[in-house]
């Protein structure tokens, strides 16, 4: 029954680490649709989005299953709460690049050439934040996990330096604010992946460790 259960819970991580590939590569596809003006690849994110959301129901099911069947304790409870969690977590990101993809839909409609904010290098961060969480979770690596804590500092200071840019962009060039709020809504929404993949960080250090550490310094 043990056992049986251990593989159980394994074939939840893996179809959670399956689904946070598929957000990490719509993610980047996302950001492409923005620099490249792609209404096209955009939408088919926008689409893609129910696809995501039903795989974190049938995720949360079997979670639920497992709870209700084998009745963990210990570092196996553990494990199928912090899936639970992680999967919860993977949907939020989802739902983000959803948006990403919908500002990516109206800048391609503007007509405007430029987006006054360095998205690209912010999503990158973005990005490996994201991809060590996912690596952290498969090879339940404590310390990759609390590198990618300590990086969610920088991404907070870069979204900030973004209102100033903005700022100073619409004094300038007042018809294209609508392009601009756009591009600033977009660095907010990778600022929230970025806390999202902290969490997820976190979430690594619990499984392995039992230490819950939001809210403190990692």
């Amino acid at each position: 029954m043990v056992r049986h259960m251990h593989r159980e819970i394994e074939k939840l991580l893996d179809r959670i680490l399956s689904v946070a590939d598929i957000v990490q590569l719509r993610l980047k596809q996302s950001i492409a649709a923005v620099v490249e003006r792609d209404r096209r690849a955009a939408e088919e994110i926008i689409r893609g989005d129910a696809e995501i959301d039903q795989l974190e129901v049938d995720i949360e099911e079997e979670c639920l299953k497992v709870l209700a069947l084998y009745q963990p304790v210990a570092l196996d409870l553990r494990v199928v709460i912090a899936a639970l969690k992680m999967n919860n977590d993977i949907e939020r990101i989802g739902d983000l690049v959803s948006n990403i993809a919908e500002r990516a839909v109206t800048i391609a409609d503007s007509g405007v050439d430029e987006v006054p904010l360095n998205l690209v290098l912010i999503a990158e961060k973005v990005e490996k934040m994201l991809a060590g969480s996912i690596r952290a979770l498969m090879t339940r690596d404590v310390e990759m996990a609390r590198e990618v804590c300590k990086e969610d500092a920088e991404i907070d200071r870069l979204h900030a330096e973004g209102y100033g840019i903005i700022s100073e962009k619409i004094a300038k060039f007042p018809t294209n604010v609508s392009v601009y709020l756009e591009a600033l809504s977009i660095s907010r929404y990778l600022e929230r992946i970025a806390d999202i993949a902290t969490n997820l960080a976190e979430d690594v250090i619990y499984l392995v460790e039992g230490q819950i550490v939001r809210h403190r310094q990692v």
